[in-house]
């Protein structure tokens, strides 16, 4: 039996002290079948940014404190760079193109 290598969708970059935030962020993308992964290192977000694209993940997701006040939060796609900002919701119908 071969097994699928899981794709991640989305690379959570958490700037500033909004991890649990991330992570109630994540496991709502994840319950609308959005694989998600969440930087838990606390490294600079160019770190993180460089971690998510030598790992070919198609999309960046930014949540710091902002996004988090406004349930809005930046997506961007590292193949064209284009950025969006948007809702959860939205978050998971963009990627599921």
């Amino acid at each position: 039996m071969l097994l699928q290598k899981i794709k991640t969708d989305v690379y959570i970059v958490v700037i500033g002290e909004v991890l649990a935030n991330a992570q109630k962020v994540a496991q709502e993308l994840r319950e609308k079948g959005v694989n998600v992964a969440v930087d838990l290192s606390s490294k600079k977000s160019e770190k993180q940014i460089k971690n998510a694209l030598k790992k070919n993940i198609p999309y960046l997701l930014f949540i710091g404190e902002e996004e988090v006040k406004n349930n809005i939060y930046t997506l961007k796609e590292t193949a064209t760079s284009n950025e969006r900002k948007l809702s959860v919701e939205d978050i998971a119908k963009q990627v599921k193109r």
